[in-house]
């Protein structure tokens, strides 16, 4: 029997868990997986102190901003009493389905879904702030840009942005198999693998998970690369399925250092 993806090898770029049930579906088409983990999730400098004590506060805070799953899960670690509940009037705002699905997961009820999952629509999903000038807590990766802050501060909101997590750039290696496509999930992601291997080294195939990254790639002269619809593992899958269908099966990347 042939499968889609019978003969196609493909770099993912996130650490193995998060990376686990995207490579799973793509081994069930025939794939084969190279695992290359461009960064990886540590506290923050301050290890989670501030986080710690604006959770402790939740009360001050009409609602929580989440721009990904990294900063739910800090943001759930920082409670003082592990599984305790949420307060009840704490609205929950999510940049997209798997956020979503990380909060609901942890307990909190979401009230608000970005309509794609980019920090631009989440901002645009809220509306104007009251003359109260309600405060909103974001809890971000350190190297996050302020479009979320930017965009809620203009729309009357007293944001508090607070470091949940930052992401750093473990050892790799200097040569990696030949690969018919690579899966990318964050600029800081393309920029660590260009420094490191050059744009030279992008395999014919090239999917970015959402718009920052499809940005990201077109600064550093990356043409041809595909955007997800949607911008979550599953849009990457589909993606890289529809791409790689209509890729001819030569031409493949070895990278080297």
């Amino acid at each position: 029997m042939s499968w889609p993806l019978s003969g196609r090898t493909i770099l993912l770029t996130r650490v193995p868990a998060e990376n686990a049930p995207l490579a799973a579906e793509l081994a069930t088409l025939g794939a084969q997986v190279v695992e290359l983990p461009l960064l990886k999730v540590v506290p923050p400098a301050d290890d989670g102190a501030a986080l710690s004590a604006a959770v402790a506060k939740l009360s001050d805070y009409a609602f929580v901003v989440f721009t990904s799953a990294n900063g739910v899960r800090a943001f759930v670690d920082a409670r003082e009493i592990p599984g305790e509940s949420w307060p009840t009037d704490l609205s929950v705002v999510a940049v997209g389905p798997a956020t979503a699905a990380a909060a609901t997961a942890a307990g909190l009820a979401v009230d608000v879904m970005a309509s794609t999952a980019t920090a631009a629509a989440l901002t645009d999903a809220l509306p104007a702030a009251g003359d109260d000038a309600s405060r909103v807590l974001a809890p971000l990766a350190e190297q996050a840009s302020p479009t979320v802050v930017d965009g809620l501060t203009a729309k009357g909101y007293a944001v508090d942005r607070v470091t949940a997590y930052q992401t750093v750039s473990p050892p790799l290696p200097d040569k990696l198999p030949a690969v018919d496509a690579i899966a990318l999930f964050a600029p800081s992601a393309v920029d660590r693998f260009v420094d490191r291997y050059g744009v030279g080294a992008l395999p014919p195939v090239v999917v970015a998970i959402g718009p920052s990254t499809m940005t990201r790639l077109a600064d550093l002269g990356v043409g041809g690369a595909a955007e997800a619809t949607p911008h979550t593992s599953a849009g990457v899958l589909d993606m890289l399925v529809f791409t790689l269908q209509r890729s001819p099966e030569q031409g493949r990347s070895t990278m080297g250092g």
